[in-house]
């Protein structure tokens, strides 16, 4: 009995890490199809559970030798980590989107444009 209790947590455990690894894609397509800088979205959060993540591999790899594990787990660091760099380049993006400067007929700087248009 416990056995079949201990594979059935088992093959739980990789079902569900599996689909969590899919199931960054939707955050990933809303950042990529976004036309704002995703301000919405924590880097502080996301970057955490990115370290937490690789801290995990880690340890799977060197204290608790398990390939499904260490396998789940660089997915979800990865899943994090692509989050992480898509938002902060979005948002890199449009603070230089809205920096631009508008002149006018003569030349002289009449203020800051703020928009929310990226530029191809």
């Amino acid at each position: 009995m416990e056995a079949l209790f201990i594979s059935s947590i088992t093959q739980l455990c990789f079902l569900l890490n599996s689909l969590r690894i899919l199931s960054y894609l939707p955050q990933i397509i809303t950042i990529v199809k976004g036309k704002d800088d995703s301000k919405s979205i924590s880097v502080l959060t996301w970057s955490f559970w990115t370290f937490t993540n690789f801290v995990t591999v880690l340890y799977t790899t060197f204290v608790h030798f398990d390939y499904i594990l260490i396998l789940t787990n660089v997915g979800n660091t990865l899943g994090c980590g692509i989050v992480v760099f898509l938002v902060l380049y979005k948002r890199r993006k449009y603070k230089k989107v809205n920096e631009k400067v508008d002149f006018s007929h003569d030349g002289l700087v009449l203020n800051k444009i703020k928009y929310n248009k990226l530029v191809s």
